[in-house]
């Protein structure tokens, strides 16, 4: 069996994201008996500047693009179609703002020594996406942990842990370094980095060429 590490460079207020970890996990699902999978996460703040209060999604996208409040409507419901379509329900009536996501980050790193990171990333999508909950509120990302099965009181306890911050940092150095320009961003066996959500089609393809030969050393981007 072949291992498969997969880095995911995401943010927990990233729309796509969620698509792609979808796209990526069921195109995992027809190899399970000849590949496994290790998916890390890689921290990527959108918004590293925003204030615990966050700001709403209508003023970010106005201010930073000039968008119409048309325009951002059908954005809206594009992704919302997008995820209803694969299981994943946005809900922008709820989910009004933006949040600053280094604390969430830090949990996620924290939670991936119990190998529990993945689980708290889906309870913190369904919390942000489809309930519209301040992912950057302390006691928000503490019932979170414990949704997850792991300790909120170390998880208070980790969010003040100067290891787990400067770790936590680090990976955001790394995510930096790739210089991509949009997330969700994906990295094979430190060989290939993929942009984008793409399709399940696309990372079938890609998997399937892990099996057939072994990719070359450098870093390629598709």
């Amino acid at each position: 069996m072949k291992v498969l590490k997969i880095e995911m460079v995401h943010d927990a207020v990233c729309s796509w994201c969620p698509l792609g970890y979808s796209n990526l996990t069921t195109a995992l699902q027809p190899f399970e008996s000849d590949v496994r999978a290790r998916i890390q996460l890689l921290p990527y703040e959108l918004n590293p500047e925003l204030p615990p209060e966050g700001e709403t999604i209508m003023s970010m996208f106005q201010r930073q693009w000039n968008w119409s409040e048309e325009r951002i409507r059908d954005y809206q419901q594009d992704i919302t179609r997008q995820g209803r379509e694969v299981g994943i329900e946005y809900d922008f009536a709820k989910r009004t703002h933006y949040f600053n996501t280094f604390k969430a980050h830090c949990l996620l790193h924290w939670a991936e020594t119990f190998d529990k990171h993945l689980i708290l990333n889906q309870e913190l999508k369904y919390a942000y996406f489809s309930q519209g909950a301040n992912i950057s509120d302390t006691d928000v990302l503490l019932a979170l942990v414990s949704k997850a099965g792991l300790s909120a009181s170390e998880a208070e306890e980790a969010l003040h842990s100067k290891k787990i911050i400067e770790q936590t940092q680090a990976k955001q150095a790394r995510a930096k370094s790739l210089s991509i320009q949009s997330i969700p961003a994906f990295i094979f066996n430190q060989k290939q980095l993929v942009v984008g959500s793409n399709s399940v089609e696309f990372f079938t393809d890609l998997i399937q060429s892990f099996l057939d030969e072994e990719a070359p050393n450098a870093l390629r981007k598709y």
